[in-house]
């Protein structure tokens, strides 16, 4: 890892040989949304911004997102979560990415939380795989 963090262990899938999700297998970005929203509120409902902290925050809150995600029985999708956590010091913010891939599969997911403290963006990208 670039920023010196571990890494989570690669999960091992068999090939299906399949060009798109099985039934029932598709990414739905309202689920994931849910799962996103109820994370963020888990962890930050009552943290107070802390920038010597906001590293190992973050981090969780990734795995947090990470493993909540994975309930949602995606088994051949890569997640990729970005999160991004600041004060509330009255400023604003513009979150913005892009990714190619396949639009009829592929798909994202984004929720926001703030409190009197802190915000936070949440974003989780799901890319299928063979």
């Amino acid at each position: 890892s670039f920023s010196g963090l571990p890494l989570m262990p690669a999960r091992r899938v068999a090939p299906s040989y399949r060009i798109e999700p099985a039934p029932g297998e598709h990414w739905e970005a309202a689920s994931a949304q849910r799962a996103l929203k109820a994370a963020l509120t888990a962890q930050l409902s009552d943290v107070c911004y802390s920038g010597t902290e906001a590293g190992k925050l973050v981090q969780a809150l990734c795995e947090q997102i990470h493993i909540r995600v994975r309930e949602l029985n995606l088994p051949r999708y890569k997640l990729v979560c970005n999160v991004v956590l600041g004060p509330r010091e009255g400023q604003g913010v513009h979150v913005v990415s892009r990714a190619l891939w396949d639009a009829a599969h592929d798909g994202l997911a984004s929720a926001t939380f703030t409190n009197p403290s802190l915000f936070a963006v949440a974003t989780v990208h799901a890319v299928y795989w063979e």
